[in-house]
């Protein structure tokens, strides 16, 4: 349930993805990738503890997948990508002998941090 109330806090004030066309500036694409960031990083942080870099929330961005064009909708899609799994899965590794390949959204690794 708590969960339920922090994703619809944050969808309430969540933006959308501007797409480059007419009329859109650099300025203005690189202010709003700003803004997605700051709030996938602020989602994540509170739903699964992880902090993506970045980076890694720049290049789904740019990945462009209809079904992940919110902050909301980057950051369930990163914590379900890290959930529930073996600490060395997550980022790639070996385990029992198995090579685990690192947990990817749209085709990106997910870099990033946990936090406590």
């Amino acid at each position: 349930m708590k969960l339920r109330s922090i994703v619809l806090a944050l969808v309430l004030g969540t933006t959308s993805i501007v797409t480059t066309g007419c009329g859109t500036t650099p300025d203005v694409i690189q202010t709003d990738i700003s803004k997605i960031i700051a709030q996938v990083q602020s989602i994540t942080s509170q739903i699964c503890k992880f902090v993506p870099t970045a980076g890694t929330i720049a290049a789904i961005v740019t990945a462009n997948n209809p079904g992940v064009t919110t902050a909301v909708a980057i950051a369930e899609a990163i914590c379900n990508s890290l959930a529930p799994a073996p600490a060395a899965a997550k980022f790639g590794g070996v385990i029992n002998g198995w090579m685990v390949a690192p947990r990817t959204v749209n085709g990106v690794v997910i870099h990033g941090h946990y936090i406590q």
